[in-house]
């Protein structure tokens, strides 16, 4: 049945992890291999060339891996316009990766490229308008706003470290700074740098400095909080998430009644429109078209 296909090879997991994947780039896919003598290179047998089922195949999942659109090039796209895959890919280039433990405990990547047919791939690609293959990345209307927000996050933190000890200024009197002989000696130079770092980067807590003052300079800290919540009301704004829900189920609680219905009713339409038909479905039709999970009745279609 459904129900013990789906338990027996974790198909929500699967679903999931590459709903996740296929919103970093502009699409992703997921890797079925088959229990069929074939190669990955040629079409699983029981699907034709327009994606309809032929016989009655049997076929069984072996595995399935999720690849990120960075691993994978489409290699070849339907050219005929009276096929209902028209313009859809046929073939995929994917780079499939093995990792090794070395003997220092690292971890050492080696990888070879597959040519897989479009019968063994599930294709996903959210936020897809005008294209039929390609998607938006999910991030990409925001990214520079998240670049922003790592920039003043990285320089308040620079800026704590060099503006909360703001140093320190060594003030010579006025009649001696006038004089005609206030000129240091090398070695005074050298007693003055000595006590100074010993201040600054030691325990000492003191300076011993003669016809001299120590005079502290006010800190320069600013707090990066208003700077950091102007990028995040731009990037809930571009994404259309509620600024509250987008910091977290603890500012979520206080969100209003308003903001809870604009996200679940943004949720329900990405369920509604995308998830069920694009992913769930699209997996489920094609495990029954290689008979790996039984054609329900025409009534429960």
């Amino acid at each position: 049945s459904c129900n013990a296909f789906v338990k027996k090879h974790r198909l929500w997991s699967y679903l999931r992890r590459a709903d996740e994947a296929s919103r970093v780039g502009r699409f992703g896919v997921v890797l079925i291999g088959w229990n069929d003598p074939g190669a990955m290179s040629e079409p699983l047998a029981g699907i034709d060339a327009r994606g309809e089922r032929v016989g009655k195949p049997k076929w069984d999942v072996l595995f399935m891996r999720v690849v990120e659109e960075r691993h994978v090039t489409i290699a070849a796209v339907e050219s005929d316009d009276k096929n209902p895959r028209m313009g859809q890919p046929t073939l995929y280039s994917v780079q499939m990766q093995a990792t090794q433990t070395t003997g220092l405990g690292t971890q050492a990547a080696s990888t070879r490229t597959e040519t897989i047919h479009w019968t063994r791939i599930l294709h996903l690609a959210p936020n897809r308008r005008s294209n039929e293959v390609l998607g938006t990345p999910e991030l990409e209307v925001c990214f520079n706003r998240l670049l922003d927000i790592r920039k003043v996050l990285g320089g308040s933190a620079e800026m704590f470290w060099k503006g909360a000890f703001a140093g320190l200024s060594i003030e010579a009197p006025a009649p001696v700074a006038g004089a005609t002989n206030a000129k240091f000696t090398a070695e005074e130079r050298s007693k003055l740098r000595k006590e100074i770092d010993a201040y600054s980067n030691g325990l000492q807590r003191y300076m011993a400095l003669v016809g001299m003052q120590a005079k502290s300079l006010a800190p320069q800290v600013a707090d990066p909080t208003a700077h950091v919540t102007a990028h995040l009301q731009q990037i809930a704004i571009a994404k259309a998430v509620p600024l509250r829900v987008l910091l977290g189920s603890e500012q979520a609680q206080l969100a209003s009644g308003q903001d809870k219905k604009t996200w679940n009713d943004r949720v329900a339409g990405v369920r509604n429109w995308y998830t069920i038909p694009e992913v769930i479905r699209l997996a489920i039709d094609r495990f029954i078209l290689a008979g790996a999970i039984d054609e329900p009745a025409k009534d429960d279609a």
